[in-house]
């Protein structure tokens, strides 16, 4: 099941909006204006990072970046949005607080579907003058619509066989946000002192209802694969922010999984666009002297077929990767291949070619 940060991204923002109520930096900081781009880099982490001044970006590889457009709204709660096509941020500018007032993207439960949420009690990300001080808890409600193509496949199979058309979920998002501790960050450019938040959100789902002819309650405790795909989801982060802002520069994601993302206001090197509403299958780094890997979006679970050939299409290696969520990201490792261009196929579960491209073996 699909539980990363990034559908439910909630992201801050490295950004002055000009126009608004009152800037999110220091007058002297760089800054972001409407109609500009934000960059969003992210990854997976392997080890157990616990500070972000242990963060060291050289070292990082990241498979694509996150094109956000800021754009002015006049959304209830909203001041202004980061969008990428139909996905969508929303936030509001408090008194001396920045907050999170909903977003519109892939469900939480069930990534193929897309869902708008909007809070009626807006997350704080951080306030601006009493740092020491901050805490906050809320609590909003979410309905999720779910229709057949929107499903996990366990789901699917289960729905189909029941004659069921339709599921919708009610639900509580309980929420706290509080101050944790000084910290640095290394941004590329300089390196940043600033003190850190931490957010702690639990989407639990409260009822259930299937629809046949009709809409009827469904016990969530009735079913195994209700329980595996509809079991709270707990997030918890701490977000970075240089000293006299109110701007996220950075997140470390401890769960469900370890994950890390930064903020800039320029794109650095080459990267693939990231795909919010489609499946996705992102081979890095290529060129390469090693393994690689493979990072799954919007992905059907089950096994995939990885095939490598040499340039004529003679194939010299094969191997599986297992995808158990929607967004998951794997190692690759292969044989020693001798310096060259050669090709690489993926194929999903129902053994449908879903990439085919050149990958190119250098010296290290």
């Amino acid at each position: 099941m699909h539980r990363i940060l990034y559908t439910i991204s909630l992201a801050g923002l490295y950004v002055c909006l000009q126009g608004l109520t009152m800037t999110l930096s220091a007058q002297d900081e760089p800054s972001y204006s409407l109609t500009d781009t934000i960059y969003r880099y992210g990854t997976s982490l392997d080890s157990d990072i616990r500070n972000f001044a242990a963060i060291k970006l050289p070292y990082f590889q990241f498979a694509c970046v996150d094109r956000l457009a800021i754009k002015q709204s006049n959304r209830h709660n909203t001041d202004f949005e980061l969008s990428a096509g139909l996905y969508k941020e929303f936030y509001q500018l408090g008194k001396r607080t920045l907050l999170f007032s909903g977003m519109q993207g892939p469900d939480i439960f069930q990534p193929r579907s897309r869902q708008m949420m909007v809070f009626n009690e807006p997350w704080p990300l951080v306030s601006y003058y009493i740092k020491e001080d901050f805490y906050k808890s809320t609590s909003n409600e979410f309905v999720s619509v779910l229709s057949l193509e929107d499903m996990e496949s366990d789901l699917k199979s289960w729905a189909r066989g029941e004659g069921i058309e339709k599921l919708r979920l009610t639900g509580t998002i309980s929420t706290t946000h509080s101050y944790k501790r000084a910290d640095r960050f290394d941004d590329l450019d300089t390196l940043m002192q600033g003190f850190v938040t931490e957010t702690e959100a639990v989407y639990s789902v409260d009822q259930i209802e299937i629809y046949t002819s009709q809409w009827q309650n469904k016990q969530l405790d009735e079913e195994k694969v209700l329980q595996d795909n509809f079991g709270d989801i707990r997030y918890r982060f701490q977000s970075f922010f240089p000293y006299d802002s109110m701007v996220e520069m950075a997140r470390l994601v401890f769960e469900p999984k370890p994950y890390f993302y930064f903020h800039s206001s320029r794109q650095l090197g080459r990267h693939n666009d990231c795909k919010y509403l489609e499946e996705s299958i992102h081979i890095y780094p290529n060129p390469t002297f090693g393994d690689l890997k493979a990072k799954f979006t919007n992905a059907t679970k089950g096994v995939y077929n990885f095939t490598i050939s040499n340039i004529i299409g003679k194939k010299i290696w094969s191997g599986q990767l297992v995808i158990m969520r929607s967004n998951q990201e794997l190692p690759v490792k292969l044989p020693y291949l001798p310096k060259g261009v050669y090709l690489y196929n993926i194929r999903n579960p129902e053994n449908k070619l879903v990439q085919s491209r050149r990958l190119i073996i250098v010296e290290p």
